[in-house]
């Protein structure tokens, strides 16, 4: 007969006289069990919650609240969960698909509402502020390809440099070659477009991958997203503003390296 998991959740013992671990490294472990993560944390909020009655909760301490918001202490938390994250242990890294699922749901709905009471992030910042933002996500895409990685936001996406700038993908960066090859004058990321997100149902912005001034044209590079509803919804936000679009999508790029020429005459059909 198998031995049932000591920490009571009726599952069957997997590894010992538990149902499963979350790491191991050498004799080393820590047990996955739902019912002691249930009761730990349980004890931790009763804890928490008599501690902050007594005034006693390190957070309620201006001096060691300033201590724990250090740069330093930020610097030390980041190596190690780097550590940890060779070491594959870090908690996204061990949860089983189900628990995955089940957080970026609920992320995603936390998320929803911060939008649609007008709080997300990205509702509130400047277009300085986006842009500096990505130029840090291209910089640690970058910089976690040269490593070896990919990058889990951009999929198979590579980032690439051309006259200083840092473009998300070897795509827009053809792109932006191919408009300097045959003469039309750009801008990367210069407008900010008002469009409707009908998935959000909200008001929302979109910053189009190109411009270019002299025939009022945007120039949208997109690979894995190209059918998606937010696409459509940024694209028709775009033309509705009286904009001439154009759509770069796998068939344009191979367009651009074996028939130049068609893509000529689709970006010059907006200046007639």
């Amino acid at each position: 007969m198998s031995k049932m998991c000591k920490g009571g959740c009726k599952r069957k013992a997997a590894f010992g006289e538990w149902c499963g671990i979350k790491w191991q490294v050498g004799r080393k472990y820590a047990v996955s069990c739902p019912m002691i993560e249930k009761k730990r944390g349980e004890s931790i909020s009763r804890f928490r919650i008599a501690e902050a009655k007594r005034g006693e909760n390190p957070m309620q301490n201006p001096e060691i609240c300033a201590k724990n918001h250090s740069l330093e202490r930020a610097r030390k938390i980041s190596e190690k969960l780097k550590a940890r994250g060779v070491l594959g242990i870090l908690p996204q890294q061990t949860e089983p698909r189900a628990l995955k699922e089940k957080r970026r749901k609920r992320v995603a709905a936390a998320l929803k509402k911060l939008w649609q009471a007008g709080q997300h992030p990205r509702q509130r910042e400047t277009p300085e502020q986006r842009k500096r933002r990505m130029e840090n996500v291209s910089r640690g895409m970058a910089e976690k390809i040269k490593a070896g990685g990919i990058s889990p936001l951009f999929g198979k996406a590579r980032p690439g440099k051309y006259k200083e700038i840092m473009f998300r993908s070897q795509w827009e960066k053809q792109t932006a070659k191919f408009l300097d090859k045959y003469g039309f004058y750009w801008q990367y990321e210069a407008i900010r477009i008002p469009y409707f997100n009908s998935e959000r149902g909200r008001e929302a912005n979109t910053v189009p991958d190109f411009y270019l001034p002299s025939s009022n044209t945007v120039i949208e590079v997109k690979g894995r997203w190209l059918a998606s509803q937010q696409t459509k919804d940024k694209i028709e936000g775009i033309k509705a503003q009286g904009i001439f679009t154009i759509v770069i999508g796998e068939k344009e790029i191979e367009l651009m390296r074996k028939d130049p020429y068609r893509v000529i005459q689709l970006i010059e059909s907006a200046e007639l």
